[in-house]
């Protein structure tokens, strides 16, 4: 009885929730879902939840109540139970709820029937009477899994498996209840059910030419036409994100359904990340897939209508997502330093963030302490579905760095992906007019843009590849060059494959490319070279080929400190191919060895340092700040190689040995070090990708 009073409360509170929510709208589309909520729990049996699987109908699909929130077929035991029910509560209701150390119990799970309905038994959640209460089925999020080789869809076999999730209180789970969950998922359960249909329905559902009933079991409803055939394109292009590796890791979780037995340890088919990735594509890239549904409808007829053959919707294609959720660059900000500044200290890295992530990783987060520093510039990064950078937009003005975009370029498959690739890519500074205050992406149109990467349409081309750049200012011309709008510059793969060029748009043929750069086949590092921007040594060269040398050991610096040490060098040789300029120099590179004394080592770039006038006086020195910088156990870092920072400043001279090397370990390589002639300051902004598609998305571009 007590479940029963708990159940009918949570309705009434969340119909009121959805009606206040969602109730503005021109339609009455939701009155569906409330009713749903009202009817869901008193469906009879108090032990029993009823659960409908909807995509079609889905036969022996595996259904269970995620009690714990990790979305795998677990055990709920005395802390789940402690974290869960009695998190806010005194020290009086603990020890009278208490239900002991030797509590668990198995998270209710079944086999859904030929119509896609399950009876789950929840009698377990029948607490002793002095506990107090019972838990409430409602209370807890729905999973269910379609294993390959065992599920049904409609009567067909699922060969790639693939989930669906429900928010708490939703017994109809279906592709609609996935992305309002996945959005919970992604801001951290902080929203309700109606909270999140609400957003669904304003960001993700808006143009569907058929209003979505969210929470609606629309295969038992009147008036839904549209609607099986969204879930069903819905469904698909989950699946296509859904690699053959892990669809086969669901069936060999899975075993034989009828022989399931997960009271005898955590079963886990799809990773939290894998789920977050899957659902963040999926929730990115709904409007397009319910808009191309529509067109097809409207070309071919509804009467009789069925989905066209994998293949023949354009946005329904497996995007090759990376299922990791990394951490991928977002935002870059450019600082100078003040003329005048009161605490040349304060214009360094510093209040750095370590933020815990899963299986104890530590994600570290770069900060700056810039009170003397001026804001000159700002780069945000955009993204395709598949994480590759789709657009490049800039306040201020950036010189591109060729260098970068050639090893973008160069990735194959991976080009434009910049975590697969393990290098930030960043764009060199031209000190510009000074920026009132940042801006933040949500302000972000073009009147506060003045240069834009990508081809006319915003979109960067990876595949030629071709990188155009609209600008208002490049070098001492502005867009008036161009009045009809053309791009500035565009950026192309050498005919050869050896290197990339800049030509002024609407040319072809090397004989008037304006600037290029050219890299030898052999002794290519992963990382790209960082080449000096326009005011140092390169200005007037026209054609770039360098030369990587071999990488030479450092010996005398301390590996015993915390700080990033040096280990190796390596010198590359910068040279304008046109005799006449006589631009040569060189760019020494120091770091050390990462997977030291195997075949695939490489050099991990701390700090890079060339001339810094033309006549080879004075040094410049860039240093690379990387989140395992002073940590003592670097190992537990997330993604090691993201860049936090980069700085560039100028010395006189450069003694190598006693800047990197110090005396043990005390006065050793770190970015934390003299910023008296400090030039400019990068610092880099992360977000996880899932949170990238669910909270900007490529529907932002």
């Amino acid at each position: 009885m007590i479940r029963i009073i708990l159940r009918a409360g949570f309705a009434l509170m969340v119909a009121t929730a959805l009606a206040g929510c969602l109730g503005d709208s021109d339609s009455d589309e939701y009155g569906e879902d409330i009713t749903r909520y009202e009817s869901n729990p008193e469906a009879g049996d108090p032990d029993t939840y009823p659960v409908q699987a909807r995509n079609g109908r889905l036969e022996r699909a595996l259904v269970w109540l995620d009690m714990d929130g990790d979305q795998a077929l677990s055990v709920y035991d005395d802390q789940d139970y402690e974290a869960d029910v009695l998190a806010d509560a005194d020290d009086e209701t603990k020890a009278r709820r208490d239900v002991g150390d030797d509590f668990e119990l198995t998270e209710p799970w079944g086999i859904t029937d030929a119509d896609g309905n399950l009876d789950l038994d929840v009698s377990a959640l029948d607490l002793p009477e002095s506990v107090a209460a019972d838990l409430d089925p409602s209370d807890y999020s729905l999973m269910v899994v379609a294993v390959p080789n065992e599920t049904h869809n409609d009567g067909e076999l699922v060969d790639r498996a693939f989930f669906l999730s429900a928010p708490p209180g939703i017994s109809t789970v279906s592709p609609f209840t996935t992305l309002t969950e996945t959005i919970r998922w992604l801001r951290g359960g902080s929203l309700d059910a109606a909270s999140a249909a609400s957003r669904l329905q304003q960001q993700n559902l808006l143009d569907a030419q058929e209003p979505v009933s969210i929470y609606q079991d629309y295969l038992n409803a009147q008036g839904t036409t549209r609607t099986p055939h969204y879930a069903t394109a819905l469904r698909r292009l989950q699946q296509k994100q859904v690699t053959g590796e892990r669809s086969e890791a669901v069936a060999q979780a899975a075993g034989n359904l009828d022989s399931l037995s997960p009271g005898e340890g955590d079963i886990t088919f799809f990773q939290p990340e894998d789920l977050q990735v899957l659902g963040s594509v999926v929730l990115d890239q709904a409007s397009n897939v319910i808009r191309d549904v529509d067109a097809d409808i409207e070309a071919r007829g509804l009467d009789g209508y069925a989905l066209p053959a994998d293949g023949q919707l354009d946005s329904i294609r497996d995007f090759e997502p990376n299922l990791a959720n990394p951490l991928v660059p977002v935002e870059q900000r450019y600082f100078t330093p003040l003329d005048n500044p009161e605490n040349e200290e304060n214009f360094a890295p510093g209040a750095l963030e370590i933020v815990e992530g899963g299986d104890g990783e530590q994600v570290r987060m770069g900060r700056l302490t810039a009170e003397d520093a001026e804001l000159n510039a700002q780069v945000f990064f955009d993204y395709g579905p598949g994480g590759r950078i789709s657009r490049i937009s800039v306040r201020g003005q950036t010189r591109p760095s060729m260098s970068a975009f050639r090893f973008l370029t160069s990735g194959g498959s991976a080009a434009g992906n910049p975590v697969d690739l393990g290098y930030a890519p960043y764009l060199d500074m031209e000190t510009g007019p000074v920026l009132s205050q940042a801006v933040e992406r949500d302000a972000l149109s073009s009147e506060v843009l003045d240069e834009r990467f990508g081809n006319g349409n915003g979109a960067i081309d990876w595949a030629t590849p071709s990188i155009g750049l609209d600008s208002g200012r490049f070098g001492n011309d502005s867009t008036e060059t161009y009045p009809d709008g053309t791009l500035e510059r565009v950026y192309v793969k050498a005919g050869d494959g050896s290197g990339l060029v800049r030509r002024p748009p609407g040319t072809s043929g090397q004989d008037i490319v304006d600037a290029a750069i050219t890299v030898p086949s052999e002794g290519v590092p992963e990382g790209a070279v960082g080449l000096p921007v326009t005011r140092d040594p390169l200005e007037g060269a026209s054609r770039l080929e360098v030369q990587y040398g071999t990488t030479q050991e450092v010996t005398g610096c301390s590996t015993t400190s915390t700080i990033q040490h040096v280990t190796h060098q390596q010198t590359v040789t910068v040279s304008d191919t046109d005799p006449e300029t006589g631009i040569k120099f060189q760019i020494t590179r120091y770091g050390h060895l990462r997977n030291e004394g195997e075949e695939n080592a490489t050099l991990r770039v701390l700090a890079e340092s060339y001339p810094q006038a033309a006549d080879g006086t004075g040094v410049t020195v860039r240093e690379y700040e990387y989140p395992t910088d002073g940590v003592e156990e670097p190992w537990k870092i997330d993604q090691p190689d993201r860049l936090l920072s980069m700085r560039v400043f100028t010395l006189d001279s450069l003694e190598a040995g006693n800047r990197f090397c110090g005396s043990n370990g005390e006065e050793a390589f770190s970015v934390a070090g003299s910023p008296a002639n400090l030039q400019y300051y990068i610092g880099y902004e992360y977000m996880r990708f899932a949170d990238y598609l669910e909270s900007i998305g490529t529907r932002s571009q």
